[in-house]
């Protein structure tokens, strides 16, 4: 069962889980990524943040199979990555011209 278009949108639906997944679509195929919050996140504290992509946003993610958590923290494409890539890659291909709260803001990582 693949991915729905609804899903795919609400996979994209948070800045935190846009860019988590946007460095997981930079960083290639087989690479994985620390999973933290961003060091500032418009309307919240770094702890409301912390909170969030550990509670919320990479639950998520892993519910809908397109990253996998490791012990260290990082994470990884899960199987169902290469489902919204095309979207994610038209995100991040163009992301200069999104308004600013829906840019992807890829991490400098």
């Amino acid at each position: 069962m693949g991915l729905t278009f609804d899903e795919q949108l609400r996979a994209l639906g948070s800045t935190q889980r846009r860019r988590i997944l946007a460095d997981l679509l930079l960083a290639g195929p087989e690479s994985g990524i620390a999973a933290r919050p961003p060091a500032t996140d418009e309307g919240t504290t770094g702890e409301e943040s912390r909170i969030r992509l550990h509670h919320v946003d990479l639950p998520l993610l892993v519910v809908l199979d397109l990253v996998a958590r490791g012990d260290d923290g990082s994470v990884t494409r899960g199987d169902s990555f290469d489902e919204i890539e095309p979207m994610l890659a038209l995100f991040v291909e163009h992301t200069d011209n999104w308004p600013g709260a829906f840019s992807v803001s890829v991490s400098a990582d």
